[in-house]
Parts: structure tokens; C-alpha cells; sequence
């Protein structure tokens, strides 16, 4: 099987809560008091950091790295855990977000990726199809593929990661921290009526814009195009 995400530990930060914090405190008037912060002061940062983490990986999940995701599948069994892909025991904090899919496909033993078609009509479990090579899919509870698969494929789904445990000192930032200091720090401002929230709010929809047109990479986009699929690889008989 091709490897298909990077061997990575957290994901693309290394700055942590307490990081980010210490920052907006800072900006807030409390830089001689880090060691020592008034009683509230320091859940209430962590609050609107929380919030701002939260609230920009809605928004803008392209500030997220996409990963892959691997499921072995079983035959005859058609529904598979969001959560239990074959790497969650391993990375733990690299959790799929169902609301945030971008492909869903099926390897087989050949190497051979295939796309699922998204959507499970009901009537199609009159058909009488038990088992066969899956070619619809669908995310409720659980992701559910159709016809229950009849050997060992590798069920692939390219997506967007839920955001990191990001409660203790330590833990890391899952979306860029600058974009929190700035969001976290504009809504602490204008919360507690100091000056210059405007513009941090500016500061911030400037950088999320240029973080946001960063993630076009080489990619071009030209009226009237269409993309090749890949050609099939072969299955050398020896």
C-alpha cells in the first residue's frame, strides 16, 4: 500500500496554548503579571483562544491540512467508524471530521484507487445486492458503504482533521496561531472596551486572506477545463 500522509507528530504547529496566551496577555496589559495573573485572567484568555481555534477551523477548514484516512475493510460488513481507522490507534489527536470530507474512495489489492459515488438511496436495499466492490457511500453515524464489500478492500477517505485536544499548557495549535492571537485577541479587546479591536479584526482578515489564497498552490483555474482521470494501473500476470 502507497503511503499516503507524512510521518508527522502533532501536525504543522508547534505552538501551544500557553504560547498563544502569553501573547494575547501581552497585548492585553499583563505582560509584567505572566508569572502571576489575577484570579479569572487566565481561564478567560484561554477561553476566547478555545473559541477562536474553534470557530476559524469551521470557517476556513483549508487552514487545516487535508489527511488521509484508512479503513480494512471486511467483507460483508458495511459500516465503518468515523473514529476507528486503522491509524487512530497510533495518532490518536488525527481524528476525521465527517462534516469535512473531501474524497472518498476504495483501494483494492492491485493499488487501484476508485471513487464512491456520495449517497445511499433506500431503495437500492431492495436490489438484493449483499456484497460486491462498494460503489456508493454515505456518512451518518457511521460511514456506510454499498454493496457490503465481498473481500478486503482499503476503504481511503482524504478529509480534514477534527481540531487537537487544546485545554492543558502543552498541547498544540491545529490552526495557525497567529490567526488565533489575532482572533482571540480582538474579541478580548472589544469584550472588555479597550481600543484597537477594529483593527486586529482587520489585521486578521488580511492574514486568513492570504493564508486562504496560499492554499491555491499551483493550481490554476481556466473556464472550459476538464481533468483526466488516471489510467487504471495494470495487474502484471508475471
Amino acid at each position: 500500500m502507497v503511503t499516503l500522509n507524512p510521518a508527522v507528530g502533532e501536525g504543522q504547529f508547534t505552538e501551544t496554548l500557553q504560547d498563544v496566551r502569553n501573547r494575547v496577555l501581552i497585548r492585553m496589559g499583563y505582560g509584567n503579571q505572566l508569572a502571576n495573573l489575577p484570579p479569572g485572567v487566565e481561564a478567560l484568555a484561554n477561553d476566547y483562544i478555545q473559541g477562536a481555534q474553534t470557530q476559524l477551523a469551521q470557517q476556513f477548514p483549508q487552514l487545516i491540512g487535508e489527511r488521509f484516512y484508512s479503513w480494512t475493510m471486511v467483507a460483508g460488513t458495511r459500516f465503518y467508524s468515523v473514529t476507528g481507522d486503522d491509524e487512530g490507534s497510533t495518532t490518536p489527536d488525527h481524528v476525521l471530521d465527517a462534516k469535512r470530507i473531501a474524497w472518498v474512495g476504495i483501494e483494492d489489492s492491485n493499488g487501484t484507487f476508485t471513487p464512491l459515488i456520495d449517497g445511499i438511496a433506500p431503495e437500492m436495499y431492495t436490489m438484493g445486492v449483499e456484497q460486491g466492490r462498494p460503489q456508493f457511500y454515505e456518512v451518518r453515524q457511521a460511514i456506510e458503504v454499498y454493496p457490503a464489500p465481498d473481500q478486503a478492500y482499503t476503504l481511503q477517505v482524504k478529509g480534514y482533521t477534527r481540531n487537537f485536544t487544546f485545554t492543558g499548557d502543552t498541547d498544540i495549535c491545529t490552526v495557525d496561531p497567529e490567526a488565533l492571537f489575532l482572533h482571540a485577541t480582538a474579541n478580548y479587546r472589544e469584550d472588555k472596551g479597550k481600543p484597537g479591536a477594529s483593527k486586529y479584526f482587520s489585521q486578521l482578515t488580511t492574514y486568513i486572506g492570504n493564508l486562504t489564497a496560499g492554499q491555491h498552490g499551483t493550481r490554476r483555474y481556466v473556464p472550459g477545463r476538464r481533468e483526466v482521470p488516471p489510467q487504471t494501473k495494470p495487474n502484471f500476470l508475471g
